[in-house]
This record gives C-alpha cells, sequence and structure tokens, in this order.
C-alpha cells in the first residue's frame, strides 16, 4: 500500500484543495516516518489555513481509512496559497527522498 495524494488546482495554477488516502507501510506503526512527516505536513497546513488565512474550506478525513480531503470554497487568501505551496514543496521532497513506491502525487484541474 502508499499514500495517494491528488492535488487539486485552479485553471489559474493555483492549489486549491487536496486529497490522500493510504497508509505508506515503510514501517511499523508509530514508527513509519514517512506516514508521520505526510501527516504532520497535512494536519499542520490545515490548522495554519484556518487560523491564519481565514478562507472558508470544506475538511473531512477518516483515521482508520488514511482519507483527508480539504477543498477551499472561496476566495484564495495570499497566506493560504503560500501555506498550500508549502505543503506541496514537502509532499514533493518526501517523494524524491523515499521514492513514489510509498508516496505518490498527481494533480487534478478542478
Amino acid at each position: 500500500m502508499m499514500i495517494e495524494c491528488c492535488i487539486f488546482k485552479n485553471k489559474e495554477k493555483f492549489i486549491v484543495g487536496f486529497e490522500l488516502k493510504g497508509h505508506a507501510d515503510y514501517a511499523d506503526k508509530g514508527y513509519d516516518i514517512i506516514c508521520a512527516s505526510t501527516s504532520v505536513l497535512v494536519i499542520n497546513t490545515i490548522n495554519a489555513i484556518e487560523k491564519f488565512g481565514k478562507d472558508e474550506c470544506i475538511v473531512d478525513q477518516d483515521e482508520k481509512t488514511g482519507t483527508i480531503f480539504f477543498k477551499l470554497t472561496n476566495h484564495i487568501s495570499e497566506q493560504t496559497r503560500v501555506l498550500l505551496n508549502a505543503l506541496e514543496l514537502g509532499l514533493l521532497d518526501i517523494c524524491k527522498t523515499y521514492g513514489s513506491k510509498y508516496l505518490n502525487v498527481s494533480y487534478k484541474e478542478v
């Protein structure tokens, strides 16, 4: 199994959301640095957007399946744009470091 991440971009190529599914299975539960680092990036990004960006969004998660869905529902503030770009950078760095066997990032225009 692996973590599948789909990043949603609008016509202007701005990130407007994402969905992650699955588990990396890099190591045993509690020792899986890929799952942990991906989770920290995603959850911190969502928390920061809710606290600093003040953008309206939809967030849904299911810990059992490892699914997190996030989508902006209005105008994207500059703070939120930066936070989402930083998330993308971090996720792509994990892929580069550990390979797409554990985390795969794809894109969808919405």
